[in-house]
């Protein structure tokens, strides 16, 4: 039987005896959280996208649907934690999302360097990379 490490959370090989790297989940602060979610909902509401979407970004499945996608950008925009280009507000991310992990600032720097054809394929990038490089996985609530 082979074995196989695996540093990036949440890969999977069928056939192969497979070690996972376990990230500590980082929650962002309620505050943050709660305006962010809120925007989120709105986003979605204006869009006329179907309600399941906060339940696949609640769930940390940020970049699997368009739909996803595209309410995550509306949302950073009218909260200020982003852009129209998909890239994200680092000093405003650094001051409310993670204000006690001043240690991320290089990974969420280096992750928004990534771009794309369109916002959406920008913000995919940089999520992304998010979850291969931050030492923690991002969560909205627990």
């Amino acid at each position: 039987m082979r074995c196989k490490f695996i540093v990036k959370t949440g890969q999977r090989l069928s056939g192969q005896l497979v070690f996972y790297k376990f990230k500590e989940i980082y929650f962002f602060p309620k505050e943050a959280a709660v305006t962010f979610l809120e925007a989120t909902l709105k986003c979605i509401a204006d869009s006329n996208y179907d309600s399941s979407v906060i339940d696949q970004i609640m769930q940390g499945k940020y970049i699997e649907d368009d739909k996803t996608v595209n309410a995550l950008i509306c949302a950073c925009v009218a909260t200020g934690f982003g852009y129209p280009d998909g890239k994200v507000n680092v000093e405003k991310i650094m001051k409310e999302s993670v204000p006690t992990r001043q240690d991320l600032r290089p990974f969420i720097e280096d992750c928004n360097r990534e771009s794309g054809k369109t916002p959406a394929q920008t913000f995919r990038g940089i999520v992304k990379c998010y979850r291969e490089k931050l030492p923690v996985q991002l969560r909205f609530s627990n």
